[in-house]
């Protein structure tokens, strides 16, 4: 409240002023102004304030309940697909597909009834590892020796006990940081470097 005499702003309940003591006057605007303060501190008590609270969790719950009800679950699951191809996530792919067909594809393909003997192995040369190297290099952006040792591994494949090929087949590993690692563009001769470049 403002000091008609000397203006000083004093508290809303004073009745008189704090600095030259002389009686404040309220007017009509300002006692309504205090009424609605008033009220207003009265409305927000703990338990308005609870029951405000709890009316807010609710509205929150209702809009996650609608979003989650016209939400559309084929969307929805073919980003949890694309996540699980992003991830490498074998086994979530197979998942996403429909029983009956992994079914057919595990009996038609009868992977439990392949095999393999690995036959023989050997180290490649240094030359030979070089290139390799100087090829993840090149479109890879690897460091100089980021492929230390490089190894054919000669293997027959068996499928229900027949041979799958007439030949042995080869599969290129390459050592990094003292790990083997399987080099698939060095096994296929129909992957070509280019499709990197």
């Amino acid at each position: 409240m403002i000091c008609k005499n000397c203006g000083t702003v004093n508290p809303d309940e004073a009745t008189v002023c704090a600095t030259c003591g002389e009686e404040l006057e309220v007017n009509a605007q300002e006692e309504e102004q205090l009424g609605l303060v008033a009220r207003l501190k009265s409305y927000l008590t703990k338990k308005n304030l609870i029951i405000a609270g709890a009316g807010a969790l609710a509205l929150v719950i209702l809009i996650f309940v609608l979003s989650w009800a016209f939400s559309n679950p084929a969307e929805d699951a073919v980003e949890d697909l694309y996540e699980a191809v992003l991830d490498y996530d074998y086994e979530a792919v197979v998942e996403m597909m429909p029983p009956a067909l992994v079914d057919h594809l595990k009996s038609e393909l009868a992977l439990e009834e392949s095999e393999i003997e690995i036959v023989d192995s050997q180290e490649l040369n240094s030359s030979f590892v070089a290139d390799i190297d100087d090829e993840y290099r090149k479109y890879f952006d690897t460091n100089k020796g980021y492929i230390q040792e490089a190894t054919v591994v000669y293997l027959d494949i068996k499928w229900k006990g027949e041979a799958l090929t007439r030949e042995r087949v080869s599969v290129y590993m390459v050592k990094i940081s003292g790990e083997w690692y399987f080099d698939p563009v060095t096994t296929f001769d129909d992957v070509s470097w280019d499709l990197f470049g």
